[in-house]
């Protein structure tokens, strides 16, 4: 009797201790990481590919809802693919999955996503409390690391967070035509509502005006106008392009302040140098892109 006791009150101190963890995990992934403004990820369900972007200040979650059947212009130089079908081309190709997806809709829909999660049979805000959890803490395939996806569960389970949704085919961007396989579908035919920029802004950006400048080494001017799109939705502004002669680079981000240059570098999958060869402001950033950058793009 009384060694059956002993083990029951271990067995107490040691939930005690694990309750005690995960309330200490639980505080610091809500408020040390506070810094956290804003997730934004892709992801896809059976029949789209959701954009979700989780603003923490405005306490509001916004899903754009993009339909899989799409036509859009892959990235890797890939060709003319549905939307839906990019995540298995990935695979195949032995570029990844939810890489050459988010490089995708960043290249077609400039947004400034870099995000995702694996695929699943439906979006998590039309599923209960353990769902939610489940969607995203107990998820391998993601370039999200755990306590940002324990932030997410815990944030959209308890978190009292708005919900908007907003459907492209409802939006004015897409034209429903009759593709090449002679399936219905639809291609983009505008740009993002200007509804949607304010939400998309990157919220580092809202605090001060930030300027940026591309040394154009690709040997392409078409991809820096496709890259403009992308500043403009994150809230930058292109203020000059220098066309060099063509290297073999992918691309560099030069700033002085750190915070800007790891959005651009998270962005576009840059390496960040502190050692700019030229003057620079404090709002200010530099992008060098070669031909590595124009094939991945």
């Amino acid at each position: 009797m009384y060694y059956k006791q002993k083990s029951k009150g271990k067995n107490r101190r040691l939930f005690f201790i694990l309750l005690l963890f995960l309330c200490l995990l639980i505080l610091t992934i809500l408020f040390v990481r506070k810094k956290d403004k804003r997730i934004l990820f892709v992801s896809m369900g059976v029949d789209s590919v959701y954009v979700v972007n989780f603003d923490f200040t405005r306490k509001g979650i916004l899903i754009i809802d993009i339909p899989k059947n799409t036509q859009v212009d892959v990235s890797y130089n890939l060709g003319q693919w549905e939307l839906g079908s990019v995540w298995q081309l990935g695979e195949q190709e032995k570029i990844g999955g939810g890489r050459l997806l988010v490089s995708t809709v960043r290249k077609n829909f400039f947004i400034p996503v870099y995000l995702w999660m694996a695929p699943r049979d439906k979006i998590f805000v039309d599923g209960g409390p353990f769902f939610k959890f489940n969607y995203f803490v107990f998820l391998r395939n993601t370039n999200i690391d755990l306590f940002l996806r324990t932030k997410l569960a815990f944030v959209s389970t308890l978190g009292r967070m708005k919900v908007d949704r907003v459907r492209l085919t409802n939006s004015g961007m897409l034209k429903e035509v009759t593709l090449k396989t002679g399936q219905s579908g639809f291609l983009i035919d505008a740009d993002l509502p200007v509804s949607l920029l304010s939400y998309l802004r990157e919220p580092l950006f809202e605090e001060r005006e930030v300027f940026v400048s591309v040394i154009n080494e690709s040997g392409n001017s078409i991809v820096v106008s496709k890259m403009s799109k992308v500043f403009d939705t994150m809230g930058a502004r292109l203020i000059s392009v220098e066309n060099q002669n063509s290297s073999n680079i992918d691309c560099l981000v030069y700033s002085k302040d750190e915070n800007i240059a790891n959005v651009f570098a998270s962005v576009f999958g840059c390496k960040k140098d502190k050692f700019a060869p030229f003057p620079l402001e404090i709002n200010e950033v530099v992008i060098k892109i070669g031909k590595k950058f124009l094939v991945r793009w």
